[in-house]
């Protein structure tokens, strides 16, 4: 796809009811931007009226005032506007507008003319709102046979071909923990979500009820489980629980599945579509937001934007992200595949100030040759932080495990982690959890527009949310390997408050070296590095020692 990367969801408010609009239907789709909420017949003082509990508590939790942008549109404004002809086919509360289709040019004319209409914004010009389920299909492939990304874990357990995307970041802990997503909702605003009430691997998300809602936005229908199916792969990335085979990384959060990606055009009707989703999961009281989507150019030339334009206050999804992120929510979106072509920058709402830009790795911890630069417009350095993104286990389709390339998959490896860890840590805001896995991953010394702060480590920000400085982590002698015991992976963690050289050697129970190797810290520096040989190791007893210019520390490892 040349415009548009897909980088990849309790209660029905009555405010999202709209009048559907067919297939096949043809116009223009403008945003009508209102100038008030007057005569609404809603107050901030009864916020019951419009908000779930779960929203309201999040506001009180977070200290979040609940204002105008959280009423209900003016419903008689709609009905003029519905009078000149034009169909009304969405509405949104935060940018108190609404999205119509106009068959005719009068029809745009009259609407301008009255009196409570400020703006008029193009979406999508000669559409005819026709669907391509094929249009984006995944890079699979088969999944190993061997155990190499497999261990055995105090979870009881397995995480199968799980296991990379998960050790990388450091979230086996926060699960070891019992912190797996337990009392979490997650909105995951995608193309689609087909064969999740179907697939034996969502068994447990559907047998436990914790696919909370859905909603189709395109189509105005509580049915998702069809169209395209990444957002069965991203959901996957978080909510997969087949032991031994898959495990994601928020495996007992609960979901809802909004589908706000028209997979067939490219056009500014579907950042108006993430808007409504991104505003639906407010109201459910949603504490993370997951979108593997992004914007830049359209089938319209005359609406696409420029680089300039990724400024954090331009595009339409942008501005809803940030409000999404003002009421408390999580908002974590990919930064994009667009980094081996001539755009290479991000997209929008990824270029969002308080949205968490989440750019991709390979399996050797270096940048995807696909992964979207940074900065923003207005120099903000993007993306945040990386994870897995060239192999990223998935489910397909079909519910089979299989592999997938782009921060389509990176993006929800972060947000269910970033779930666990907020469960863990309740008592933090949205911000100051983006902070913590900052300052914990593995460029926070020396952050850059390529891969931002670095490969995150859940392990070490959950310490520091806890009050204890990193300094410490994750002991006194600032070390720590795991699992141990190990089976066929090994890590170890090492924070360096100095820049230094250090060297690691691996002697088995006679004391004979098995592996030596020289690595270099810089100043403040947090490393995170697999062990090569931990495989090829047999069972026993083996002392690992780490040497800096001051010290020398030892451990016991034990391989399984």
């Amino acid at each position: 796809m040349k415009n548009k990367f897909l980088i990849f969801s309790f209660i029905f408010i009555a405010f999202f009811t709209c009048k559907s609009h067919s297939q096949g239907l043809g116009g223009d789709v403008y945003m009508i931007g209102f100038t008030d909420k007057n005569n609404n017949g809603f107050s901030i003082d009864v916020p019951q009226a419009f908000l779930s509990e779960r929203a309201i508590q999040r506001r009180l939790t977070r200290n979040i005032s609940i204002s105008e942008n959280d009423l209900p549109l003016t419903s008689s404004y709609i009905s003029q506007v519905a009078a000149t002809g034009a169909t009304v086919i969405g509405k949104s509360k935060w940018l108190n507008s609404i999205s119509v289709l106009i068959s005719n040019p009068q029809q745009l004319t009259d609407i301008n003319e009255l009196p409570f209409v400020i703006s008029n914004l193009p979406l999508n010009r000669n559409s005819t709102f026709i669907s391509d389920e094929n249009k984006f299909n995944l890079e699979t492939f088969s999944p190993s046979t061997n155990s190499q990304n497999r261990v055995a874990s105090a979870l009881a357990f397995d995480y199968g071909q799980g296991y990379q995307q998960i050790n990388m970041i450091g979230g086996m802990q926060l699960h070891q923990n019992g912190y797996r997503g337990q009392g979490m909702l997650i909105a995951v605003l995608d193309a689609g979500f087909p064969g999740v009430d179907i697939i034996a691997g969502f068994d447990s998300l559907r047998n436990e009820n914790r696919i909370i809602s859905t909603y189709d936005f395109v189509n105005r229908s509580p049915f998702v489980y069809s169209y395209n199916s990444h957002g069965t792969s991203t959901l996957s990335c978080m909510a997969a629980l087949v032991p031994g085979s898959f495990i994601g990384t928020a495996p007992k959060a609960s979901y809802l599945l909004l589908r706000t990606e028209d997979a067939s055009p490219e056009s500014k009707s579907e950042e108006f579509y993430w808007v409504e989703g991104a505003e639906y999961a407010d109201s459910c009281g949603a504490d993370v937001i997951n979108s593997s989507l992004g914007y830049t150019t359209f089938d319209d030339a005359a609406i696409n934007y420029t680089r300039a334009n990724l400024d954090g206050n331009t595009a339409i999804c942008t501005r809803g992200a940030d409000f999404a992120a003002s009421k408390g929510i999580l908002v974590v979106n990919s930064a994009g595949n667009s980094g081996g072509n001539s755009w290479q920058k991000l997209g929008a709402p990824a270029d969002g100030d308080s949205v968490f830009c989440i750019g991709g790795v390979n399996s050797n911890l270096t940048r995807a040759s696909f992964s979207s630069y940074g900065p923003t417009a207005d120099n903000r350095l993007k993306p945040d932080v990386a994870a897995l993104a060239v192999g990223a286990t998935v489910f397909n389709q079909n519910g089979s495990v299989g592999g997938a390339n782009g921060t389509s998959f990176s993006c929800p490896i972060i947000a269910g982690m970033s779930a666990c860890l907020w469960q863990a840590n309740p008592t933090y805001s949205n911000m100051e959890l983006i902070e913590a896995i900052k300052n914990t991953s593995s460029q926070f010394s020396n952050p850059d527009s390529s891969l931002g702060w670095g490969i995150p480590n859940y392990s070490a920000a959950d310490f520091i949310l806890q009050g204890k400085k990193l300094e410490q982590y994750p002991n006194a002698e600032n070390i720590l390997l795991s699992p141990n015991p190990f089976t066929d992976n090994l890590n170890f963690n090492f924070y360096s408050a100095d820049t230094q050289s250090f060297r690691i050697v691996i002697a088995d129970a006679l004391g004979k070296k098995i592996f030596e190797h020289n690595y270099f810290a810089t100043s403040k520096s947090y490393n995170q590095i697999n062990i090569p040989i931990a495989q090829s190791l047999s069972r026993g007893i083996y002392f690992f020692s780490l040497s800096t210019k001051d010290k020398i520390y030892t451990r016991k490892l034990i391989k399984n």
